[in-house]
């Protein structure tokens, strides 16, 4: 298999087009030694006329990594101006609670940023 510039150059084109006709960019990203981050990111959505904010985008994303002290978890946000709404998912009942008890901690912080927690779930692998 040809590994030179021409290959890497041929990858890249091969990853962006994926990206333009699925409308969604996918990342698998090493942080540090044995922690992977697997993140996704989808176009965004218009939302359907007569809602609330119906003009503006609606961006969708997940993550997965695995944390020392929650063990797996994942993440799905969806961002529409400045409202977010947040499904987390642990991989058993104490960490979702450990999670749980962390979302006031959450909707301060995304308020210091200038965003508006609309909604933020807590649940579990069965």
């Amino acid at each position: 298999i040809d590994s030179g510039p021409g290959h890497e150059v041929s990858a890249i084109l091969h990853k962006q087009l994926d990206a333009l006709a699925t409308q969604q960019l996918s990342w698998q990203v090493h942080l540090w030694p044995g922690q992977q981050l697997d993140w996704e990111i989808d176009a965004p959505i218009e939302r359907e006329a007569g809602g609330a904010g119906a003009d503006l985008p609606e961006w969708r994303t997940s993550l997965r990594l695995t944390l020392p002290r929650l063990g797996a978890v994942s993440a799905e946000l969806a961002i529409s101006g400045d409202r977010v709404s947040v499904r987390l998912q642990a991989d058993d009942v104490e960490h979702a609670s450990q999670l749980m008890l962390a979302r006031p901690a959450l909707a301060s912080a995304m308020e210091a940023a200038g965003l508006q927690l609309t909604q933020a779930t807590v649940d579990h692998h069965d």
